[in-house]
């Protein structure tokens, strides 16, 4: 996993953290993940850890650090042949999960 550091200051006043930290990340993240980022130390004010329902007075600096997963190959499913039973009593017998019918 890579990390993507954004930085901003805060120009308003009366603002709460959570909201203005979803308004400059936009639709990536969700207001949740925002305020469990903050609790978890990912957002700071000024270098400092602070509760995420926290009213700015501008002019502070806030920090995010977001957690991006790196792209991966795809899977791709494997083909498996449909199994054909001669009767009923032959696919009941078939069965590997041990369950009575």
């Amino acid at each position: 996993m890579t990390e993507q550091q954004i930085n901003f200051t805060v120009s308003t006043s009366g603002e709460r953290l959570d909201k203005l930290v979803v308004e400059q990340v936009g639709d990536s993240l969700s207001r949740a993940q925002i305020q469990a980022m903050i609790k978890d130390g990912k957002v700071t004010v000024n270098g400092a850890q602070v509760k995420s329902g926290i009213k700015l007075k501008g002019g502070e600096q806030i920090s995010v650090t977001i957690a991006t997963r790196e792209e991966t190959e795809t899977v791709v499913p494997e083909a498996i042949a449909p199994r054909f039973c001669r009767d009923r009593q032959a696919c009941r017998n078939d069965r590997s999960s041990g369950r009575r019918q």
